[in-house]
């Protein structure tokens, strides 16, 4: 239940116990007075009918001066007769006589005189002022709820724009700042958000520029290190290990020119290439550029097209198959799904405890299964940011059947 219902729901509770204590009050201190004093009333004319027809007067000449509906009968009708013995009528004695009211606003009243039953029928609408009361009470409360829920909407909109502004912020759009406006406590709130998103867009900047920094200067000792090794070549060094650390170089070259690329993408210094690509073309690339020795890669499903950087794509899917082959167990399959704008690679690993899903696309982050494989835990999270930079969405989670399938969606084309 969110906060909205639940202060519309708090202010009609308050309300409704507020009508219910008033509703109570007033029939106790005004309508039940009321009623009592025109009941009353009623039975002093009655009393005084009766008297009447007992010392021999026309009562129904008397009743209908008096504006009474009285019939005088040697017995009461067969109605009244069975209220009377079932007890449904309270006997009440007003002035020396035992007159008899039935139930109901507008019940007869017997009473036994001289001359036989008198029957005055209580045509009294002293219950209608407590009903009118009790609809505009009703009313009230209708109105009342009408008007919380939209005193709620409007007081949780400053919660509700830095909801927004949080999930905007966490989407990777640093720019996005709330309005300062509205009440003093809205302001301040709006303050204190967009002093905060100040600040990590500044440290995330500061960060990206000082990797790119750090990836840049790397290169100058790496092609030292490439001349020493030509160099080395030429003194009869053992042909073998300099083509391992040549091998070796030219991963951590690779490496630190997707971390430049990727940083200067972040940092707005430059910007992905936007072009019609097919997914199916981007993976048959993949699967191509990165052979698996110890594993056979089955290609299952078709894709759409999409918006995108080709190249970067097929990093994607790169990255993705070469961190299937790390932790698959040799000789088992390597599967990629295509589904339109998703393509999901799993494996056929030892998968990951639930609590290390979240952890998989964070940068050096490796978990339980780092002494399965090699790599410095990038993949994952080069191929997380490419995705997002793309406007995609990329997740990972343990198949049914065992195994890790790491699954990326873009947006169609």
């Amino acid at each position: 239940m969110n906060l909205s219902i639940r202060l519309t729901l708090l202010l009609t509770l308050v309300v409704a116990i507020t009508l219910i204590v008033v509703w109570g009050a007033t029939r106790r201190t005004i309508f039940h007075p009321f009623a009592q004093a025109v009941l009353t009333s009623h039975l002093e004319q009655i009393s005084f009918l009766a008297d009447a027809v007992d010392n021999g007067q026309d009562g129904s000449e008397l009743a209908e001066q008096m504006n009474l509906k009285a019939q005088l009968r040697e017995r009461p009708p067969p109605p009244l007769r069975r209220s009377l013995r079932r007890g449904r009528c309270r006997r009440v004695i007003h002035r020396m006589r035992t007159m008899y009211l039935c139930r109901g606003p507008a019940g007869p009243v017997a009473v036994q005189t001289e001359e036989g039953w008198l029957i005055v029928r209580r045509d009294l609408p002293v219950r209608d002022p407590e009903r009118r009361f009790g609809f505009a009470l009703l009313l009230v409360a209708v109105v009342i709820f009408g008007l919380s829920a939209l005193v709620a909407t409007w007081t949780l909109r400053p919660v509700r724009a830095s909801v927004a502004a949080m999930e905007r912020i966490a989407s990777g759009d640093l720019s996005f700042r709330l309005s300062e406006s509205g009440p003093k406590e809205g302001k301040d709130m709006a303050r204190a958000f967009n002093a905060l998103a100040d600040r990590v867009e500044s440290l995330l900047r500061t960060e990206r520029e000082l990797m790119a920094g750090i990836s840049h200067e790397l290169r100058t000792p790496l092609a030292r290190l490439r001349l020493e090794i030509e160099l080395l070549r030429d003194s009869d060094a053992p042909p073998r290990r300099l083509d391992a650390m040549e091998d070796d170089l030219r991963e951590v070259d690779d490496l630190i020119g997707e971390l430049l690329d990727l940083s200067r993408l972040s940092i707005g210094t430059r910007t992905l290439a936007s072009e019609v690509v097919a997914l199916d073309d981007v993976v048959a690339e993949a699967v191509d550029r990165t052979p698996l020795e110890r594993h056979e890669v089955e290609v299952t499903g078709s894709g759409a097209t999409v918006n995108g950087d080709r190249a970067r794509l097929v990093r994607v899917v790169r990255n993705l198959l070469s961190n299937a082959g790390k932790y698959a167990p040799p000789n088992t399959k390597v599967q990629v799904d295509l589904q339109k704008t998703s393509v999901t690679v799993r494996d056929r690993g030892p998968g990951v405890p639930p609590s290390e899903l979240g952890h998989l696309f964070e940068p050096f982050y490796r978990g339980h299964r780092a002494g399965s494989g090699s790599g410095l835990g990038l993949g994952l999270m080069i191929a997380r940011q490419v995705v997002l930079l793309h406007g995609g969405e990329i997740s990972a989670q343990n198949h049914p059947e065992g195994g890790l399938a790491v699954r990326f969606e873009l947006p169609p084309a």
